[in-house]
């Protein structure tokens, strides 16, 4: 497997520190050595179902467990993954993806009381994309494919297989595409895995960020900070994700107080809506100790106000230098 590639990040992240917790979502933990195990599963029966190299694969699921294991499994075989907003309906999301040249949507369960940044999306009965979807939940949703991750049985390529797919993944190929806007005005943060991993370093460098660290996963991984400055730095210092219920400010405190989250990355919207909380002096978020706050109008403001109220170094981050913002 080529260095400087996700699928690298991830195996190199096992070999150095197998025991230690990678991931944390609803009350389950999921060591180094486990969460490479998955990928590896996965991305056998991603294979399976079609799946290739070079290829671009949207990903719609919420941000739970099973779409940590898609994502890695994905860029581990060199597909391109396209991230959606999870705040468009179907009608954006649909002809964004099209203008993006996605051919193959994978999609999941949607959560019973969807909130306002995971609304229940809609799928129609025909879909724009060439090689289908792939369906990983249990509710009711179009489907051309179906994924039972830990069914037996499962229909799987051998594990040769898989490693000639990972020995053809370039560290130039892309990994990710981050979309945002409206169909007819819409653009993507483009990055190669090179670009990925070398971000992932850079900001776990920033934040001094080690092994002993735990990392609050505060907005979905569609946004490049959250994928660069939690999941892949996270991943390339040997830290904890902890995934809270779900991105309103109530859920984020109480992951931060429960899991001891030592670091905290987060647009001013998310830092705002803490700050506004009535109840705030009454959590414990003694164990934040650093974070990244993404630049924009008025946030020198708000970041000493954060540091003040949150008592953590808190940095501002400009932005996914590594990634190139295009056009789709």
């Amino acid at each position: 497997m080529e260095r400087e590639t996700i699928g690298w990040l991830l195996r190199s992240a096992a070999e150095r520190f197998p025991d230690r917790p990678a991931l944390t979502a609803g009350g389950q933990t999921r060591t180094y050595a486990v969460l490479d195990g998955l990928a590896d599963l996965t991305a056998r029966r991603l294979l399976a179902c079609g799946v290739r190299g070079g290829e671009r694969v949207a990903l719609r699921c919420g941000t739970d467990e099973t779409a940590i294991v898609l994502l890695y499994a994905l860029a581990r075989i060199g597909a391109a993954v396209v991230l959606p907003e999870p705040t468009q309906d179907w009608e954006r999301t649909g002809g964004l993806l099209k203008r993006a040249e996605v051919t193959r949507l994978i999609v999941g369960d949607v959560p019973e009381e969807p909130d306002a940044l995971y609304p229940r999306p809609r799928y129609p009965e025909e879909t724009p994309f060439s090689r289908g979807v792939i369906y990983t939940g249990q509710s009711a949703c179009v489907s051309t494919a179906y994924l039972p991750f830990d069914a037996p049985g499962a229909p799987m390529v051998s594990a040769a297989e898989l490693q000639r797919a990972e020995g053809a993944v370039s560290p130039d190929a892309p990994a990710f595409l981050c979309c945002s806007g409206a169909a007819e005005r819409c653009s993507a943060i483009r990055t190669s895995h090179a670009d990925s991993v070398d971000a992932a370093e850079t900001l776990a460098g920033l934040l001094n960020a080690a092994e002993d660290d735990r990392f609050c996963l505060a907005l979905p991984l569609s946004d490049p900070l959250s994928l660069a400055g939690n999941l892949l730095a996270a991943c390339a210092c040997g830290a904890c994700l902890y995934l809270p219920s779900s991105f309103r400010t109530g859920a984020l405190l109480e992951t931060v107080e429960t899991g001891r989250c030592t670091v905290l990355n987060g647009t001013a919207a998310v830092y705002r809506g803490l700050l506004e909380r009535a109840d705030l002096p009454h959590w414990d978020l003694s164990s934040l100790r650093t974070g990244l706050l993404a630049a924009g109008p008025d946030t020198s403001a708000l970041l000493q106000r954060c540091r003040r109220a949150l008592g953590l170094s808190l940095r501002l981050y400009s932005g996914w230098e590594a990634g190139e913002r295009t056009a789709i």
